[in-house]
């Protein structure tokens, strides 16, 4: 019995885009949100962003939602690495986090972004990681902005999630982040 690739775009959104409780947990195993973190209840957004000035990008997102506390996430599945993915990432979770700011009002309205990234190839391959001498990054690999020196992570308004599904081990894993991997991959069997 044949069941639906979840990282089509029309079967993620499908699936995503209209099953809050799903979603909630996707975001809270690749977040490692739990207990007083833990994403309780979310409201869909347009997943439209207008472009912030005339002539700009119109973007559109697989899913785009907020929780509670107002934190917005921007949710993408990737197919195919394009030049500059990384950049459109950065881009539409930055105009997802300007786009808040509404004439007149002051900059303290403004609520975190994070941008969450599926992609089903990868995009720090271990390999060019090594001939760089750099570590190897993980699969599900979180990134925010941290003083080089002191390693303060104090800039938390726009944060990134990757979840690079090649990365994916070979066994079947119990639980979490790498569950959520391994059923992106193995869904289709």
């Amino acid at each position: 019995m044949a069941f639906a690739n979840l990282t089509n775009d029309f079967v993620f959104r499908r699936i995503f885009a209209t099953h809050p409780d799903i979603l909630r947990g996707l975001l809270n195993d690749l977040l490692d949100r739990q207990g007083d973190q833990a994403i309780d209840a979310i409201e869909y957004l347009p997943r439209e962003q207008l472009p912030l000035a005339v002539g700009a990008k119109l973007s559109i997102l697989n899913v785009r939602c907020k929780d509670r506390a107002g934190t917005t996430f921007v949710v993408e599945m990737q197919l195919i690495h394009h030049p500059g993915f990384v950049n459109r990432v950065v881009y539409n979770a930055c105009k997802a986090y300007a786009g808040q700011l509404r004439s007149g009002k002051w900059s303290d309205t403004l609520t975190d972004v994070v941008a969450i990234s599926i992609c089903d190839f990868e995009i720090w391959p271990d390999a060019t990681q090594k001939a760089l001498g750099l570590a190897p990054v993980p699969m599900l690999s979180r990134w925010n902005m941290t003083e080089r020196g002191s390693g303060n992570s104090g800039l938390l308004q726009v944060q990134y999630a990757f979840l690079e599904l090649p990365k994916l081990p070979p066994r079947r894993p119990d639980s979490g982040a790498s569950q959520w991997a391994w059923l992106f991959v193995h869904a289709p069997s």
